[in-house]
């Protein structure tokens, strides 16, 4: 893979990511369909693996925050002990 121009924000940065990715896709895709799987079935897990990690990365964001916020009241808070 090249990865992307330098600079984050570039016209047609979605589409060049995608063509530089496409050559692995279809591998995996490929590799599915000679194991047996139909080629729907290999590029729908794909979709789910994205979405999957989509969702795992948003939920540790949010975990990670949700711990951070605790933290921060357990500091703030003076101890009983005192």
């Amino acid at each position: 893979m090249r990865g992307p121009r330098a600079g984050s924000d570039f016209p047609n940065r979605f589409l060049e990511c995608q063509k530089d990715m496409e050559a692995a896709a279809n591998t995996i895709i490929n590799l599915a369909i000679t194991a047996g799987w139909s080629e729907v079935e290999a590029c729908l897990v794909v979709q789910e693996l994205a979405d999957s990690r989509l969702l795992a990365t948003s939920a540790k964001a949010e975990t990670d925050e949700f711990i951070r916020q605790a933290l921060a009241k357990i500091i703030k808070r003076p101890s009983k002990l005192e």
